[in-house]
């Protein structure tokens, strides 16, 4: 897991001879886990693809072309894999949707 930073100040004025306190306190914390991985669900429009074969360059651990030359998520792809997001934005007819 990622890790944890907590640190607790207090600084307390006084002054001599009165009964006056002024205290500043203050918490900080700092927390930073790695962030879970998500599956995304990426999809292929084949009606829209035109086969330019952008997603495979961009994210060919997810995308391949298939035999008909349209796009296609691959059967053993890495689902986490944060090209995928790229590929979505980068298809110029919008096809990929995740």
């Amino acid at each position: 897991m990622g890790w944890v930073i907590q640190s607790m100040t207090a600084v307390c004025y006084t002054t001599v001879g009165f009964v006056l306190a002024v205290c500043y306190s203050s918490h900080t914390t700092i927390y930073n886990q790695e962030k879970e991985e998500s599956m995304a669900n990426p999809t292929v429009d084949n009606d829209l693809c035109v086969s330019c074969g952008v997603c495979a360059e961009v994210c060919p651990e997810v995308f391949e072309l298939g035999e008909d030359d349209t796009a296609q998520v691959k059967a053993d792809a890495d689902l986490t894999a944060a090209c995928i997001q790229e590929a979505v934005d980068q298809c110029p007819v919008g096809a990929i949707s995740a």
